[in-house]
């Protein structure tokens, strides 16, 4: 009989802390392609007169969350990847929790 003892195991990995599955969405919308100033369309109205429709920041987006813990990193991960200001109002149920 053959034991191989000397093989080390290795350490058990840590589980998931809640905070990991929110970093991994944070980090996945940072590595997504710049979504402003892209061109989406040109027509042609006349001869030299192009129309052009470009992606651009809508401003100021106004949410009203729940009690969820992950959605304030969410909000402002995709606002500030969008370029827009962002205003925050907790619901009801967040106030008496």
């Amino acid at each position: 009989m053959h034991t191989c003892s000397s093989i080390p195991t290795p350490p058990p990995t840590p589980p998931p802390t809640p905070h990991t599955h929110s970093n991994t969405g944070i980090r996945s919308i940072a590595q997504q392609e710049e979504p402003l100033g892209k061109l989406l369309s040109r027509t042609e109205l006349a001869s030299g007169l192009m129309l052009e429709k470009v992606s651009s920041p809508i401003g100021v987006l106004l949410i009203i969350f729940e009690a969820r813990p992950d959605a304030l990193p969410q909000i402002a991960a995709l606002a500030i990847r969008s370029g827009n200001g962002l205003l925050l109002k907790v619901g009801v149920v967040c106030m008496y929790m």
